[in-house]
């Protein structure tokens, strides 16, 4: 009973291992009658019953019935999440080369310490002309760029998953 669980919708997981919580689960809309199931058919009956109804709709129900239940979420769905935003734990910052950003902030802080989140990660190849003079190739440099060896800056266009993360911010 521990585990994920696909729901109509999309995926959520139940952590229900302790004793008295399969009785727990059988009071539940929708799951009567689940504790009278061998344990080897278990699985597969609730992966039936779970497949009835959306995962916000499991999760409810087994919440109010005092079981651990979570929807499964993506990363963006998390960086989105207003819990994690008034936390601190979804920023929007200004990238150098990117623009405006949603990055993880800090999740480790003391309760009366002010958290600054720390600096952006450097754009990509920034660094690529120093660390290729240092081993002495500097005079190679432009031909090194030219045959994709190395790299001076982001490939033209947004990675695709900053993309979406950039469009599920636009509101902030």
């Amino acid at each position: 009973l521990y585990r994920l669980y696909k729901g109509s919708d999309r995926w959520f997981f139940l952590a229900a291992q302790q004793p008295g919580e399969l009785a727990r689960l059988a009071m539940i809309e929708g799951l009567h009658g689940v504790d009278q199931a061998p344990a080897s058919k278990l699985p597969a009956l609730l992966a039936v019953r779970f497949a009835a109804a959306p995962a916000g709709v499991w999760v409810a129900r087994l919440t109010a019935a005092g079981l651990s239940a979570q929807v499964a979420r993506d990363v963006h769905e998390n960086m989105a999440d207003p819990v994690h935003i008034a936390r601190g734990l979804s920023i929007l910052r200004d990238h150098p080369g990117l623009g405006r950003i949603c990055n993880v902030g800090r999740s480790r802080r003391f309760s009366r310490t002010p958290v600054d989140p720390l600096f952006a990660a450097p754009p990509l190849g920034c660094d690529s002309r120093a660390i290729v003079d240092e081993t002495g190739w500097g005079a190679r440099f432009s031909q090194l760029v030219a045959d994709g060896i190395v790299a001076e800056k982001l490939p033209a266009g947004m990675p695709p998953g900053q993309q979406r993360l950039a469009e599920g911010m636009a509101a902030r």
